[in-house]
């Protein structure tokens, strides 16, 4: 199985959530970093979501994660149809 998921956060625009951002709202004086704080979470969220589904349908164990910026999306694709044709 192949799944490419592209995230938009964390980048511009700064937008997420309030139930993201808010327990950041004490801790960090910026607001900006509140956000940019929210995005990750939301991200973590996310990630931890697909995981576990992986975790739960036992395909976990067979399945390679990447992470990349979106500057290293096309890059990462490309690797990934190289090893993909290499191993198939």
């Amino acid at each position: 199985m192949f799944i490419y998921l592209p995230y938009h956060a964390v980048h511009d625009p700064l937008q997420v959530p309030e139930q993201y951002s808010k327990p950041f709202k004490k801790l960090i004086p910026d607001p900006e970093r509140v956000i940019l704080a929210g995005m990750v979470s939301c991200l973590d969220e996310g990630i931890r979501n697909i995981t576990a589904t992986l975790k739960e349908t036992g395909l976990y164990d067979n399945t390679i994660i990447i992470f990349s910026t979106g500057k290293l999306q096309h890059s990462i694709i490309e690797l990934m149809r190289v090893y993909w044709l290499d191993i198939c």
